[in-house]
Parts: C-alpha cells; sequence; structure tokens
C-alpha cells in the first residue's frame, strides 16, 4: 500500500518507521531539510521537503497514486488543508487527520469534517486518546498498559513481573491447574525488547513485561492471581494541566467512584482557567518538583499520581517524589523513550507514550480486512489486534488450529456472541467470531490476507 505521511515529528516519524518495516510503500513530507534528512537516511522511505498544504508537494510525494494521506504535522489547520487537497485534487480515498484543537471537535461543528466540507475521513485526536489510555490503566491496579477487545468483553493487560509473584517460573501450561476457575492467557513476553509469544513450556522471569488476556468480569480475580489487589480509586493528583491534563481531568469527574480529584499547575493563568474549566477538583497553584507543594496536594494519601506536564524530567522526576512521600502508584508521561529502561527499577508504576498511543489509534485504520483494534506493543515489535470473521469467510467451520495462521501469531481467546472463549485447537470458526491476538510485526501482512479471504 502507499502511504503519504504530513509531518515527521515523533508520530510522524514512529509511523513511518512502522509502516515501512511492514512492507509499505513510504513518502514523507516535512518542512525542514534536517527531518527529511534524517528521515531518509534512517528509514527505507522517499522524503519530500515541502509543505503538505501545498498541491504541488502532494502532487511529488505521489498522492494521486496513494492510498492513505495520514497528516500529522504540528499543525491542525495544515492537516486539514492537506486532506482537502488529497480529496479534491488526487482522489485519495483514505485521509486521516491528527487534530490538537479541542474546539474542532465541539460537536456544534460537527458538519465541519464531511464531504461538503473538508474531507477528513478519520479523525485522531492525541489528547484524547492519551487521556483514555491513562484512564484505562487507572483501572487497573499493577496494570502498565490496558487495552478493551471485543467492544469491552476482554481486556489485554500489559503487567511488570515482580519478584514475589507465585507464578514466578512456573511453566505456562501450569496456570489452569494453580486457577482452575479462571481462563487467564498470557499472549506475549516482553524480555530484554524482545517479543515473545509463549508456549505452554515457557516461564515468566523477574522484570518480564507480560500481556495477559482476560475476560473482563474475571478482571479482579485475574489480577489478584498475579498478586494486584482489587483496585481503589478515591484520590488521584494530577500534575500538569494541559490538553491531556484537561481532557483527563474531564474524563474522571464522570466516575461515580472518585472523590477527590486534585490538579497541580505551574503557571497561575492556566490554574485560574483549569479551576474555571473544570468543575468538582481542587486546582493548587505550584511547583510540581516542589516537595510542600505535592505534601499540600496530599501525596502521602493518594492513591495514584498522574505526571502529565510538557516536560519529561519533570514528569520523572515528580512522579519518584510522590513514591517517596507515599503514594501508591505513580505514572509519568514521557516521550522520550529512552526513559524507559530506567523508570521501573526506580519505583515507577507505567510510562504513558503519547507516540506510541497515537500510533496506534493510527493502525486500525491502516489495517485491512475486519482488524476492529489494533495496538502497537514494545515500539512496535507487534500488534495485539481484534479481528472479526466475515459471513463469507473461507475460514467459517474450519478448526481453530487449520486456518492457517503464520507461527508468530497467537490467539489468546475468541469473542463470540457475549462470551469470551479460550482458544482451543479444536473450536470451530463462525461467523461474527473475533479472535484476540498477538502478532509479530512480520506475520501481520499474513494474518490479514488469512482474514481476507472470502468465498
Amino acid at each position: 500500500m502507499k502511504v503519504v505521511i504530513c509531518g515527521a515529528g515523533q508520530v510522524g516519524f514512529h509511523l513511518a518507521r512502522y509502516l515501512s518495516a511492514d512492507g509499505n510503500d513510504v513518502t514523507v513530507i516535512d518542512t525542514s531539510p534536517d527531518v527529511i534528512r534524517q528521515v531518509t537516511n534512517t528509514l527505507d522511505v522517499q522524503g519530500i521537503l515541502g509543505s503538505a498544504s501545498h498541491p504541488e508537494t502532494l502532487a511529488m510525494a505521489g498522492a494521486e497514486e496513494a492510498e492513505m494521506l495520514i497528516a500529522v504535522t504540528q499543525q491542525d489547520e495544515i492537516n486539514m488543508v492537506a486532506c482537502q487537497l488529497a480529496y479534491s485534487l488526487f482522489n485519495t480515498p483514505t485521509k486521516i487527520a491528527r487534530i490538537r484543537d479541542q474546539r474542532f471537535l465541539n460537536p456544534r461543528w460537527s458538519a465541519l469534517f464531511s464531504e461538503e466540507s473538508i474531507p477528513v475521513d478519520f479523525i485522531i485526536s492525541p489528547e484524547l486518546e492519551v487521556a483514555k489510555s491513562i484512564k484505562r490503566t487507572l483501572e487497573v491496579q499493577g496494570a502498565f498498559e490496558v487495552f478493551d477487545l471485543a467492544n469491552g468483553l476482554a481486556k489485554a493487560i500489559g503487567i511488570r513481573a515482580a519478584p514475589h509473584m507465585p507464578i514466578l517460573r512456573t511453566p505456562l501450561k501450569h496456570l489452569k491447574t494453580l486457577f482452575p476457575e479462571l481462563d487467564i492467557s498470557v499472549m506475549g513476553i516482553i524480555r530484554d525488547k524482545d517479543l515473545i509469544l509463549p508456549s505452554g513450556e515457557d516461564i515468566i522471569l523477574p522484570g518480564d513485561s507480560v500481556y495477559i488476556l482476560v475476560d473482563t468480569k474475571d478482571l479482579d480475580h485475574a489480577m489478584r492471581a498475579f498478586s494486584h489487589e482489587e483496585n481503589t480509586l478515591n484520590r488521584i493528583i494530577v500534575l500538569g494541566s494541559g490538553g491531556i491534563g484537561l481532557r483527563l481531568c474531564e474524563i474522571l469527574t464522570q466516575e461515580d467512584t472518585l472523590t477527590d480529584i486534585r490538579i497541580v499547575e505551574k503557571n497561575r493563568e492556566r490554574a485560574n482557567f483549569v479551576a474555571k474549566e473544570v468543575s468538582n477538583v481542587i486546582v493548587i497553584h505550584g511547583d510540581a518538583l516542589e516537595v510542600d507543594i505535592l505534601r499540600e496536594a496530599g501525596a502521602d494519601q493518594a492513591d495514584a499520581v498522574v505526571a502529565i506536564t510538557n516536560d519529561d524530567k519533570v514528569n520523572v522526576l515528580s512522579a519518584i517524589l510522590t513514591k517517596s512521600l507515599g503514594t501508591k502508584r505513580a505514572i509519568a508521561l514521557v516521550n522520550e523513550m529512552t526513559f524507559s529502561t530506567l523508570m521501573y527499577p526506580i519505583g515507577m508504576d507505567a510510562i504513558i507514550s503519547p507516540r506510541a498511543i497515537t500510533v496506534s489509534s493510527i493502525l486500525q485504520y491502516v489495517r485491512r480486512g475486519r482488524i476492529k483494534m489494533a495496538y502497537a506493543v514494545q515500539e512496535a515489535k507487534g500488534e495485539i489486534i481484534d479481528i472479526e470473521v466475515f459471513s463469507t469467510s473461507l475460514l467459517i467451520g474450519r478448526e481453530l488450529s487449520n486456518i492457517g495462521l503464520p507461527k508468530t501469531a497467537l490467539v489468546a481467546a475468541l469473542a463470540r456472541g457475549d462470551k469470551v472463549l479460550p482458544p482451543k485447537p479444536t473450536l470451530i470458526i463462525e461467523s461474527g467470531d473475533r479472535l484476540l491476538m498477538m502478532v509479530a510485526q512480520d506475520a501481520i501482512k499474513k494474518v490479514e490476507k488469512v482474514f481476507s479471504a472470502r468465498i
């Protein structure tokens, strides 16, 4: 597939790297000569120097032959114009735009993004997507990442393997013996930056990042099996009230169980604005790196602190400070993933990567066939996917073990109706089934092909 990516910032670069490694024909547009030089020297892509809002630039990038244009520059207006040009001049079939300013997404202006106005097929709002991801992570004690699958019937959960976990060094085939009432599927293990799709003989070691698939109704029981007690969230402190912080507080104030949400904001003007914008929160004007301010916010009694300022170093250090003061969980937003190897050994509970979340939100539109959701894991070494079986699929009536999946694709569960079924080899595939899988990057095209075959 030919893809034009407008903007080579963190999201654009990461997306270009991922899609080009996936075998796509990728062209990247950016206004910076240095950025274009870095992109073309580092990735197997074509680079075009120029503005995505100019027809000539899009023509040079091959927009007329492209199947998809993804506009992720730093300016919403350029992203919208690029999609408009792709539609009006080049007839590009699929157009995706990143829109940061929430005012464009106000329901009052719902007619803005349409073929008659600005023809954007899919809109990505990074601030909203990141806020939703943080909320999902907060809801599951012990998780560093949480993904909803099969319309919420199941969850894929990332857990750090702690030294005290009872299942360490136990072959995974014995999980059912240890927890007979639970259907837990270990769908992936990250060890030394490598993705392992485990068999029954594999074991979990301390320090592993483990992805498990659980039925949502069994979530609390499943987390107890991994030595994490039921989650309680009464007091949350949010450090930083930028776009993500504001979206997160808006979402959290809708939760009935949360009684105490506090925001620490260094900028007085912004603090006053947020205090007026979001009801039922306490806004504290102060520096997240000052211990007295953190104590005033109640860090010693907080169930969780989410550090999401615009500075990675502030996020890391303030999260560490709150943990030292007694906060139960500390989550930090980090744009530069070189920090990630340092975070967990010093007590961080979860790292939020806006880049990875934004890329995942785009992947579901890039993937072909009936892939409902797609989430990139471990810097895109693999994907968690939720894929539906067509009513005309050649897979219907076959046993799960006989549908022709590559070895580097693991089915963790199958959702049918309102049930989540374990992936027994003899399970017969039916129309409408949704297979919940972990797939290594080199197998994604093969999986798409398997599920695209029709009668």
